[in-house]
Formats: C-alpha cells, sequence, structure tokens
C-alpha cells in the first residue's frame, strides 16, 4: 500500500512541475482564459 501511494505522490508531484513549472502566474493565467473560455461559450454570446 506504501508503494501506491509513493507512486500516486510522485505521479501528481510530476504533473505539477510540469503544469506550473517555474511560474505559477502563467498556469494561473491559463486556467483563467480556460474558465472565461468555457463561460463565455455556455451563453448565447458570439465569441
Amino acid at each position: 500500500m506504501r508503494r501506491v501511494v509513493s507512486g500516486s505522490r510522485s505521479f501528481a508531484l510530476f504533473w505539477w512541475d510540469f503544469i506550473v513549472g517555474d511560474d505559477w502566474r502563467i498556469a494561473a493565467g491559463v486556467v483563467l482564459a480556460l474558465a472565461g473560455t468555457a463561460a463565455i461559450a455556455t451563453t448565447s454570446i458570439p465569441a
């Protein structure tokens, strides 16, 4: 069981480092841009 937890923790840390990388502000901007696009796409406003 301990090996599974260690493996899943390593997997999560890899993706955190891959997505966030050196600058968390860029990752936050991408998330906000995707959320804004998704919010506009659900309305009747032409994008």
